[in-house]
């Protein structure tokens, strides 16, 4: 089985990539459903865990540094911007 993983596009949809994310170019295997937070994530990526298996691929987790992924990436944007301010510059 080849490693894969889940995660959000820069489109803001779920993803399946190929690979464990160490790879130059990430390489998209299937998209799911747009970003949903709450049940509809939860929904959402146990869909694509299930094509991933389907396909026979084994899911791992990704393997990049967190300085891959900007900050605005991990929180949400009402708190980003009350913290960094909405040009981030504060």
């Amino acid at each position: 089985m080849e490693p894969a993983y889940i995660q959000v596009t820069p489109q803001g949809d779920w993803a399946v990539y190929w690979g464990d994310g160490s790879e130059a170019e990430p390489y998209i295997l299937t998209v799911g459903q747009p970003f949903e937070p709450g049940a509809a994530m939860q929904a959402a990526i146990a869909e694509l865990e299930a094509w991933a298996v389907a396909s026979g691929y084994t899911l791992v987790t990704p393997q990049f540094t967190p300085g891959d992924i900007p900050l605005e990436a991990l929180i949400e944007p009402e708190i980003y911007d009350d913290v960094f301010g909405r040009d981030g510059d504060e």
